[in-house]
């Protein structure tokens, strides 16, 4: 939630020509059930964001708004997301777009592939996000290399891995004992920066995009 608050803030801040840009307040428990292992968890079934996001969206269709952009930050659920979407837009008939900060792409050369492809949660990236965005929550001496087993175990089999087209569920600690994944050690706040003012231009794009989208492009009618 803090890097997503800190992301929708950065934006905000930038010049939006010709669009009115409102921001809902930010989701703070999500659906973490791969995390759900580790004590002081709070996690909601998907079943109930579902029907919470719905309700937003409809909310927000009833004040007149009819396109939404629905930023997600947490890999645990970007299907949730395509659901509400879907629901909102065959209901409501609205233009609602997901968009997942960690499929946004980051600046070239500041992470290796293994770190951007493997380095899923509290890793290299996510850590130095956190140091720029809130460095008094940040415990950098208990920072280290928790090295993914996902590094390991895709390489045996054709396909199937923890994440791509052919992937498996799993829980934090099948891919690493501490339930994080990356290079947390080598974080650093400049780089944080960096990736944060980077997804922000990206998703100022996407909102330009939607802005031109006509929602006469959505048929309505057979």
């Amino acid at each position: 939630a803090c890097i997503n608050e800190g992301l929708v803030n950065n934006l905000l801040s930038k010049p939006l020509a010709d669009v009115v840009l409102l921001a809902l307040p930010t989701m703070l428990i999500g659906e973490s059930t791969e995390h759900s292992d580790f004590p002081g968890t709070l996690t909601a079934t998907a079943e109930t964001l579902i029907k919470l996001w719905t309700e937003i969206g409809e909310q927000v269709f009833k004040a007149g708004i009819h396109k939404m952009l629905i930023l997600n930050s947490h890999g645990g659920q970007p299907q949730i997301v395509d659901i509400v979407a879907q629901r909102l837009r065959a209901h409501k008939q609205m233009l609602v777009v997901g968009v997942d900060t960690f499929r946004l792409s980051t600046p070239p050369g500041l992470f290796s592939i293994d770190e951007l492809r493997y380095g899923l949660h509290a890793g290299e990236i996510e850590t130095s996000m956190m140091l720029h965005l809130r460095p008094e929550s940040v415990r950098m001496e208990h920072a280290r290399n928790f090295v993914p087993t996902s590094l390991k175990i895709a390489k045996p089999y054709h396909r199937l891995a923890p994440h791509g087209p052919a992937r498996f569920a799993w829980q934090a600690q099948d891919l690493h004992e501490a339930g994080a994944c990356g290079d947390a050690a080598s974080a650093d706040a400049k780089r944080g920066s960096e990736i944060i003012k980077h997804m922000a231009d990206e998703v100022v794009l996407i909102i330009s995009d939607m802005a031109r989208f006509p929602l006469e492009n959505l048929h309505n009618e057979r």
